[in-house]
């Protein structure tokens, strides 16, 4: 089969394909989405799941109003499991590849019955859609997911890849597959090297068990719980205090600012003291500008404040634009 498949799906179903093929990072060599290819894995991922899924809701309806197989398949299909009340207005294609062949063969001469094939992506890309992105991470990366998830049911070491930023090998401990606070993207932790590593589970581009007994070490898997509290996706590499000094306004915008916002272990006044990583103290709070200052540890302290003197240095350096004149026409 390498004819396009043609199917009409609402415009917010096909919102969430493009986004998400663009974050789980789906490009082609000239750096482009390469949407069919995501479409592709999708299908082939998420085939026994959606068809479980499926038999589980005609089984449903079957049972609560008489109707026979057909009938409700047609149900399923006019309201696209649980997609109902939107317009089909948006066509995307799809063009099966060698990954995706058979298993498109089979969903054509096993499971379509009265439905077509177009029909079929319609309610399938609607049903994945409606799930929260880790939950969809999980599909598009299935392989990797469970193979992670074996590994740490039968507490074995694993042999990785990850693509991010080159091509790196890794042997690790796992120690848990676990989504951030905001159910963006699924991360694995696990102690390597005798430290605490976080990697986004989508940048893991293959997985291998080791015939050798996964050991996590008391502090690393200290550390590994308070990321599980504090955000996964920041690796703590420190049991040292960290001391946030705010002003009013900078307690405003605490109060305010919920992504990656850190947990504070105590307050005293309007210091605020974590026990988290660095890096998710600085991503979180480098956007509070003057109403907060990294006290402690000194080390941190200078990053915070190396990291303003560039930004100043940065505007300072660059053309000033006001009445359309630049700053060496003043």
């Amino acid at each position: 089969m390498e004819e396009k498949i043609k199917i009409y799906i609402s415009k917010s179903t096909a919102d969430i394909l493009n986004k998400d093929a663009e974050l789980f990072e789906f490009f082609k060599q000239n750096g482009t989405v390469n949407r069919n290819a995501f479409l592709n894995t999708l299908i082939v991922n998420y085939i026994d799941r959606y068809q479980l899924l499926r038999n589980s809701m005609t089984s449903a309806i079957e049972q609560e109003t008489g109707s026979d197989g057909e009938a409700v398949m047609k149900i399923l299909d006019r309201f696209q499991l649980s997609d109902s009340g939107m317009k089909t207005d948006t066509v995307i294609s799809v063009k099966p590849t060698k990954q995706s062949s058979a298993s498109i063969v089979y969903i054509q001469e096993c499971l379509l019955k009265n439905s077509t094939l177009s029909g079929y992506f319609r309610t399938m890309f609607a049903s994945y859609a409606l799930l929260p992105r880790n939950e969809r991470e999980k599909i598009i990366f299935k392989p990797v997911y469970d193979a992670l998830s074996k590994a740490i049911e039968n507490q074995k070491m694993i042999w990785f890849t990850t693509k991010a930023r080159g091509k790196f090998r890794h042997t690790a401990s796992p120690y848990m597959v676990t989504s951030s606070k905001e159910e963006l993207f699924n991360y694995l932790l696990c102690e390597y090297n005798g430290t605490p590593y976080s990697f986004r589970m989508s940048r893991i581009s293959a997985v291998f068990t080791l015939n050798r007994d996964s050991v996590i070490q008391p502090e690393v898997r200290s550390r590994l719980e308070r990321m599980l509290e504090y955000g996964p996706q920041f690796a703590i590499r420190s049991d040292d205090e960290i001391r946030v000094r705010l002003t009013d306004a900078g307690i405003r915008n605490f109060q305010s600012f919920f992504i990656h916002r850190p947990v504070p272990c105590r307050i005293e006044g309007n210091v605020y003291i974590f026990r988290c990583s660095e890096d998710q103290i600085m991503n979180y709070f480098t956007r509070f500008g003057q109403t907060a200052v990294i006290e402690s540890p000194a080390g941190l302290h200078r990053r915070a404040e190396q990291f303003f003197r560039n930004a100043c240095r940065s505007y300072r350096s660059s053309a000033v634009i006001d009445s359309g004149q630049t700053e060496d026409d003043s």
